[in-house]
């Protein structure tokens, strides 16, 4: 199964914190969005139709207002009379009637009455219309007359700079009309009580004529398209299509009618939101990093560098006394597992010791055996040159503690060791030494293949009957590693199978009755040495015979320090 990381774990659930909290601001700022547009589209529709209905009560108040004027009134056929006289009291007449009809419905701006033929132009202005504007509606509605234009609709006309609509009887050369102008069409709209909307009179082609509001005039000219990318807008018809009352918002601009208490929730999720990414922060800085910095560091240790410490940096006092506990604790380790190493070495150096004991009383009381022998039988000069022999032998091995000398200072000894042998088995041993010129200085426990020897005389050698021993010595690989072959051979009658086992076996040990104690001691002693098996391999050979085989690595991993015994300590 798949190993968890706290640390992961941390910092994925610190991400979907931020991303729930982001995801709730944006979910915030997208239902104020269109909760607020959706208001904002009621609200502008509502505004439109109520000053739509207020515009067209004004038109349609002046249009009935031209029709009254108009309607079986003496006085405008009298303003083509050929009579001046009739003339003037027709238009003084008409002009009172004009007068009384703007005076009681304040609605229109502008009653005029034209006789092209005679020249006759009855007029009454608002008070909005100008004396400019006032000149320049007379001689609109004059050059209408000349023309003799029929105008059964409403339209727009510019004058001064301000637009109007008009509507105009045509009569021959006789026109009366009414006018209107933008102003007083959207005087209808209380601006100051809407500061965050603009209203639009425009005509069918969508150009804007007037305006009133947050925009004002700035947007006169323009065209309502030119409006749609950045406001929110809401057409209500005026005169069957003719003109539309546009009202006007931007997009953005419900931000600024929101209620207090969602800026206020807006202020608080941005906050979280700032916080989360803080926090975020922090812990990163003062737990995930320093935390992945310490796994990082202990997995390195555990790997085998003891030497090591953890160096994480944190201003966290529970960080600070977790990574001293920790360096005391893997001090502590370090200090008992030298210890440890140190114990295990003094134990091993004891047993190689305690196996070299185990070793040498079989060579001293085999020479005292021979010694009593030759005693026996009055050979004191055979006894002198075996005891001169034999303090060779005894100055080789407790020359020194170490564990290896070259092989050919033990081939000397062993050669020697022959010679002793000699005088207690005359002619008994024909021993042969094959030795490779490239493996002389070759390191080798020290006494290793005098054991050998000393094991053929005790099991192979018999009196009576010469034996063959064959010393061979040379290069070999074993176990994928070049390593000194070291190979006696003898022709006598081989090792019972219970040795082969033993000795070869994994679990190696001396018989119970003590025998084959130096075969095993061997076997041990090239364990402890070189920490490793396999390097003792016994075997019989055909017709008869034994054959022991050690492999040598070029260098022991464990080897005491130099000791020398002086000839004088063992006098």
């Amino acid at each position: 199964m798949k190993e968890k990381s706290f640390l992961h774990t941390l910092n994925l659930m610190m991400r979907i914190l931020l991303c729930l909290i982001a995801a709730v601001m944006v979910v915030f700022i997208l239902a104020s969005y269109n909760g607020a547009v959706g208001q904002q589209k009621i609200e502008l529709q509502n505004y439109a139709e109520i000053y739509r209905s207020q515009i067209e009560g004004k038109i349609s108040q002046a249009t009935a207002l031209l029709s009254e004027l108009v309607y079986d009134n003496p006085d405008l056929d009298l303003l083509r009379s050929e009579q001046e006289a009739e003339r003037q009291y027709a238009a003084v007449s008409l002009f009172n009637d004009m007068y009384s009809l703007m005076s009681v419905n304040q609605c229109p701006d502008y009653l005029v009455a034209v006789e092209a033929d005679q020249n006759t132009i009855v007029a009454v202005k608002g008070s909005s219309v100008s004396l400019q504007e006032d000149e320049a509606i007379k001689a609109f509605a004059l050059e209408c007359a000349q023309k003799g234009d029929i105008f059964w609709t409403w339209d727009v006309v510019p004058i001064e700079g301000k637009i109007f609509l008009y509507r105009a009887l045509t009569k021959e050369s006789r026109v009366v009309m009414t006018l209107l102008s933008t102003d007083t069409l959207l005087g209808t709209v209380p601006v100051e009580n809407l500061e965050y909307n603009s209203f639009f009179l425009a005509d069918a082609a969508g150009n804007i004529l007037d305006s009133v509001g947050v925009l004002a005039e700035e947007r006169v000219g323009d065209t309502v398209e030119d409006l749609r990318a950045a406001h929110t807008l809401h057409q209500a018809e005026l005169l069957s299509g003719e003109l539309s009352l546009y009202a006007c918002q931007n997009k953005l601009g419900f931000f600024q009618q929101m209620s207090s208490y969602v800026v206020v929730l807006f202020l608080i999720i941005l906050s979280l939101l700032a916080f989360g990414l803080y926090y975020s922060k922090r812990v990163r800085v003062e737990l995930l990093q320093p935390m992945e910095q310490m796994t990082r560091e202990m997995e390195h240790i555990q790997q085998g560098q003891l030497d090591l410490r953890i160096s994480t940096e944190s201003d966290s006092v529970e960080f600070r006394t977790l990574v001293d506990a920790f360096n005391r604790l893997v001090d502590e380790i370090v200090n008992l597992k030298i210890q440890y190493y140190e114990k295990q070495l003094a134990l091993l150096d004891t047993e190689q010791k305690y196996i070299r004991l185990q070793i040498k009383p079989h060579f001293f009381l085999n020479a005292m055996s021979t010694i009593v022998g030759l005693s026996r039988v009055g050979k004191n000069d055979e006894i002198a040159t075996y005891i001169g022999a034999l303090s060779k032998n005894i100055r080789y091995m407790f020359s020194s503690g170490l564990h290896t000398v070259p092989l050919q200072e033990e081939i000397r000894h062993v050669e020697n060791y022959f010679a002793v042998q000699e005088l207690r088995y005359p002619d008994g041993v024909l021993y042969f030494v094959d030795m490779d010129d490239e493996v002389r200085d070759w390191p080798v426990p020290q006494m290793l293949i005098h054991t050998l020897v000393e094991n053929e005389y005790k099991y192979a050698v018999s009196p009576g009957r010469q034996t063959m021993v064959l010393i061979k010595l040379q290069k070999a690989q074993w176990q994928g590693e070049e390593m000194l072959l070291i190979q006696v051979e003898d022709d006598g009658k081989g090792f019972p199978a219970a040795v082969l086992a033993s000795i070869n076996g994994d679990e190696a040990a001396p018989a119970g009755d003590g025998t084959r104690v130096g075969l095993y001691s061997i076997r041990r002693l090239l364990e402890l040495m070189y920490d490793r098996k396999g390097l003792f391999v016994l075997s019989n050979v055909e017709p008869h015979g034994a054959m022991n085989q050690v492999y040598i690595p070029a260098h022991p991993v464990n080897e005491t320090k130099h000791d020398t015994i002086q000839e004088a300590d063992i006098r």
